[in-house]
């Protein structure tokens, strides 16, 4: 991941890194960046003391989510396309 995803760890608290990856996980890399951009464009209609903007309107960010298989799972595939 970029420093612009982790932003919405160490930059925003938004959550954990535990929670962050679990979420991955569970929802999907998408559905946490429409999060990131929605909570960048939220806090971007935000004046900051003094007239400045508040946040950053958007830095980059992605991230790439990979979930492999198990060992032995993968021995078993391997057996089975030796076969056929």
């Amino acid at each position: 991941m970029t420093d612009g995803f982790y932003r919405l760890v160490d930059v925003y608290g938004l959550m954990t890194l535990e929670q962050l990856a679990r979420r991955c996980r569970i929802e999907g890399v998408a559905t946490l960046m429409r999060e990131l951009r929605g909570f960048e464009q939220e806090k971007a209609q935000q004046p900051a003391p003094g007239g400045a903007q508040a946040l950053k309107s958007a830095d980059d960010a992605s991230a790439l989510l990979w979930q492999g298989m198990p060992a032995a799972r993968t021995a078993q595939a391997a057996h089975a396309d030796a076969q056929a």
